[in-house]
């Protein structure tokens, strides 16, 4: 399971970096602190609304894929896969691993869903 704590951390970080990278290019313009300080908040308010999707400081190679490096970041793109996956077999989300082999799960199954159909005959 992915840390989700680990993973918003590492998007504040480089959302931080970001707004770092802002003031040093503006404090080498010549910018005053007081204008510096208005431009990195502006900066922050507009990359915090872009980083709604959680999606928006990832870097991408040159297919617009994710790169992940982190085990975390691994994780969550595994979970998110899986998900997808499971979505396009149809399989339930109440489905339990390796219930396909227990034998009374599937007699007990096969007996309600004769019921069922008992039921529909008479």
């Amino acid at each position: 399971e992915p840390n989700q704590g680990i993973l918003d951390h590492e998007r504040k970080r480089k959302l931080e970096v970001k707004c770092m990278e802002l003031a040093e290019q503006l404090e080498d313009q010549g910018y005053s602190e007081d204008v510096i300080q208005e431009k990195v908040a502006a900066y922050r308010s507009q990359l915090l609304g872009k980083e709604m999707s959680k999606k928006a400081f990832t870097d991408v190679d040159e297919f617009g894929r994710p790169i992940i490096k982190e085990t975390h970041q691994i994780a969550e793109a595994q979970k998110e896969k899986n998900s997808r996956l499971k979505e396009a077999f149809g399989i339930s989300d109440k489905f339990v691993e390796g219930s396909s082999f227990d034998r009374r799960a599937l007699e007990q199954a096969n007996n309600e869903a004769s019921k069922k159909y008992a039921l529909i005959g008479s």
